[in-house]
């Protein structure tokens, strides 16, 4: 079965993979079930709970492919609580097998509660890399002149090419347009005395005069 991570968070989506990967095998194994699918989807978000909060929640439907699960923000030094996250990871694909909180026995751990059984269980995370969210250090003076230099010059190749455009079509339309104005005068022209002879009016000839 295939694992997809769609990650809306800034914790690195390929840190957080091989944990979600390990825990579709335990929660997915060997035969496919009827209620499983090809493949299953977990969308990480930020947590609603603030800032400050340091866990893991989630949410999924049942006998559905995709579940959420909430993990804390990032703040710079901060790690990454992987206990609670896979915790949370294989409660929610619990949920996609179908299983509601009163099937999930002691191989789920306490359906809300985190017990002895997650650190126990889940010590295999300990041993693969943890997220952190690593500080960047402040862009020094130079740093930002040339980022603001690279920025104007990109600028400057930007509206030269449209200013070379806009001479172009500048050329091209003041062209048609006169192309269209002499056209229009030499229609006006033809146009006036054809309306005269339509009128029925001869200014040649001199009236007849009957005795």
């Amino acid at each position: 079965m295939k694992v997809g991570i769609k990650n809306a968070t800034l914790w690195p989506t390929r840190m957080l993979l091989p944990f979600v990967r390990r825990i579709a095998k335990e929660e997915f194994p060997g035969t496919t079930p009827t209620n499983t699918r090809k493949r299953v989807t977990v969308e990480v978000v930020y947590n609603r709970a603030g800032k400050d909060q340091n866990y893991c929640t989630g949410y999924a439907h049942y006998n559905s492919s995709w579940c959420v699960v909430r993990v804390p923000f990032p703040h710079p030094g901060k790690v990454f609580p992987v206990i609670d996250f896979c915790h949370v990871v294989g409660h929610e694909f619990g949920h996609c097998r179908g299983l509601k909180h009163r099937d999930m026995g002691w191989q789920h751990g306490d359906s809300c509660r985190r017990g002895s059984y997650s650190g126990a269980h889940y010590a295999w995370a300990k041993a693969l890399p943890v997220p952190v969210l690593v500080k960047k250090p402040k862009p020094t003076t130079a740093e930002k002149r040339l980022a603001k230099l690279k920025t104007a010059e990109k600028a400057v190749l930007t509206w030269t090419r449209k200013h070379k455009l806009a001479a172009t079509k500048l050329k091209l339309w003041t062209k048609k347009a006169r192309a269209l104005a002499k056209l229009v005068a030499e229609t006006t022209e033809t146009a006036e005395p054809l309306a005269e002879a339509a009128c029925g009016v001869d200014t040649l000839s001199p009236p007849v005069v009957s005795s």
